[in-house]
């Protein structure tokens, strides 16, 4: 069984170098829900900060020792967007949102911590496919994405406490100062892969890093696949 996704999601960019794992579930939500207390909330908020300072650091460092950041990623012919955007939030931890086309990532914000449920569903391609992430609504701190897998497509229904559980970070973005044009890529660790073969539906969530605040309309702009 993976680890909660709000565990690991806070390792530093590039611990990983090979693509992770993508599987897909039809596992409904489970019935029975947990409410942490509000030391509890309070507590997790404040060792996400201490975790996403470290990096920041790492990132920016490896940044400067290189003299520059990664390169975009190169769009291929077909653009895939998400079909579904399921936003969980801490402060509502229990509370199940609607799909909605405005995504949201969020830590320091007055809405409190939010992340994004997005599920793609790709077409059979050749080659290779590929993640981009471009034309945000707003952004503001640290504006920098972590994107990592979970083990089945999103639904209504999903919470901050009952979500789908995820694999490792497989790529890190950090979005211009106004939210618009492509963003920066920090961390590639598994933005490109081999293109299904045959129809597949998968899931993936987006959370903040450091004091974080970037929303986006999945119809035109924010994170999208491409393939040949």
């Amino acid at each position: 069984m993976y680890p909660r996704l709000r565990d690991f999601h806070r390792r530093p960019p590039g611990h990983l170098k090979s693509p992770a794992t993508i599987t897909v579930t039809t596992e409904p939500p489970h019935p029975h829900f947990y409410t942490p207390p509000t030391f509890e909330i309070e507590k997790r908020l404040h060792l996400r900060i201490m975790k996403f300072t470290l990096i920041t650091a790492v990132s920016v460092l490896s940044t400067l020792a290189s003299g520059f950041a990664l390169p975009g990623l190169f769009p291929r012919t077909t653009a895939i967007r998400p079909s579904i955007a399921i936003v969980v939030r801490g402060d509502s931890a229990n509370t199940p949102f609607p799909p909605t086309n405005i995504a949201e990532v969020a830590l320091a914000q007055p809405g409190g911590m939010a992340e994004t449920l997005l599920g793609f569903v790709v077409p059979p391609c050749t080659g290779r496919c590929t993640f981009s992430f471009s034309d945000a609504i707003a952004a503001s701190g640290s504006r920098a994405l972590n994107l990592l897998p979970i083990n089945r497509y999103p639904a209504f229904g999903d919470t901050w406490n009952n979500k789908p559980d995820g694999s490792p970070l497989i790529g890190t973005f950090s979005v211009s100062a106004t939210g618009a044009g492509p963003a920066t890529i920090l961390d590639d660790s598994g933005l490109t892969f081999d293109c299904p073969v045959t129809t597949a539906k998968c899931g993936f969530d987006v959370v903040p890093i450091w004091d974080d605040y970037v929303i986006w309309d999945i119809t035109k702009g924010g994170l999208i696949i491409t393939c040949d």
